[in-house]
C-alpha cells in the first residue's frame, strides 16, 4: 500500500469510507476492547520490586 501522502484525494475517500465500513462491523460484534488493567504500579510497587529482584540475585 502506498503512503497516505502519496494516494489521491480519491483512493483517500474511498479508503476512508472501507475503514468506516469495516469499524462498523467492528462495533456491531459487540467486543469489549478495554484491556487496561488498572492504574501502573509506579513507584510504590516498582521498588519493592527492584529490592526483590536485587536480593534473589544476591542469593544465587
Amino acid at each position: 500500500m502506498k503512503a497516505y501522502r502519496e494516494l489521491s484525494k480519491e483512493e483517500l475517500l474511498s479508503l476512508k469510507e472501507r475503514l468506516d465500513r469495516d469499524f462498523e462491523v467492528a462495533k456491531g460484534k459487540g467486543l469489549k476492547l478495554d484491556m487496561s488493567r488498572g492504574s501502573l504500579p509506579w513507584p510504590s510497587w516498582i521498588w519493592e520490586w527492584i529490592f526483590l529482584m536485587s536480593s534473589t540475585q544476591r542469593a544465587i
